[in-house]
């Protein structure tokens, strides 16, 4: 049995569990506020790996079968026919993202680090566009309180 075939009768069909698509790197606050709608959305995540964004998300394609075959592979789109086991999660350890964010915690913890960062090194003060709301709102929320 050759390693392809090995690769194959293992396979668990990940590659065909989700959808990952090349992102912009965020760079300012707005950016990262997009991020925190993308994780909001059940199912869906960023990462960044060897140097580049993805947004993902996490759905079985239709033509999975049970056994995680393709029901459609003599007719399967391009994009399936090019993936290889040379370029498959199950045979190559370089399918390791360096930043995973989940959640909206995770956006914000990871933003706030990045601009601090650019902060120090000359960037610009961004301050995120949804602490300005929660002050505002928080502020609001005392005065209405305290009357």
């Amino acid at each position: 049995m050759s390693k392809t075939e090995d690769l194959c009768s293992k396979c668990d069909g990940l590659c065909c569990k989700y959808v990952a698509i090349e992102i912009d790197e965020p760079e300012d606050a707005d950016d990262f506020d997009t991020l925190r709608w993308y994780v909001s959305h059940e199912g869906c995540s960023v990462y960044r790996e060897e140097g580049k964004w993805y947004f993902e998300v996490v759905t079985r394609c239709e033509h999975l079968l049970e056994n995680n075959r393709c029901a459609i592979y003599p007719r399967r789109p391009n994009i399936c026919f090019d993936h290889t086991t040379h370029n498959c999660e199950m045979s190559n350890d370089d399918f390791a993202w360096d930043i995973r964010l989940e959640t909206i915690k995770d956006v914000e913890d990871f933003a706030r680090l990045a601009l601090r960062n650019r902060k120090t090194r000359g960037g610009d003060d961004y301050d995120p566009p949804w602490e300005k709301r929660a002050r505002k709102h928080n502020a609001k929320a005392a005065r209405k309180k305290a009357k």
